[in-house]
Formats: structure tokens, C-alpha cells, sequence
């Protein structure tokens, strides 16, 4: 499940910038591009969030804090 979490995370990513960079072929004004960025960001972020709650939520091993000399 994790695998699959941060492979959509991944995806999320690329149709982000992919539809990004539409909105910037396309869009004729400001909020048309504001709307537009807004909803690529979304595209990763969103993904990313479910994928970070899940391996909290799994009781993934945090990394080791590393030992201060």
C-alpha cells in the first residue's frame, strides 16, 4: 500500500506540471491562472499529505537523530 501511496504521490506530481504548464498556454487572465495553479499544486499536494498520514499512521521507524559531540 505504501508503494502504491507514493507512486500516486509521484503521478500527482507530473499531471501537476503538466497541467500547469497548460494553464499557462491557455489561460486569458489572472484568476483563470491563479485557479489553474492552484489546482496543479493540489494535484501533488494532495497526494502527498494522504501518502506522509499513512506512514505516520503505519508506524514507520522515524530516522535516527543523529548523535550531537
Amino acid at each position: 500500500m505504501r508503494v502504491l501511496l507514493w507512486l500516486a504521490t509521484f503521478l500527482g506530481g507530473v499531471l501537476g506540471a503538466l497541467w500547469i504548464g497548460l494553464t499557462l498556454q491557455v489561460a486569458e487572465s489572472s484568476p483563470q491562472e491563479a485557479s489553474g495553479f492552484a489546482l496543479g499544486i493540489a494535484f501533488g499536494v494532495v497526494p502527498y499529505v494522504v501518502a506522509r498520514a499513512w506512514d505516520e499512521l503505519a508506524g514507520k521507524p522515524a530516522r535516527a537523530a543523529s548523535p550531537r559531540s
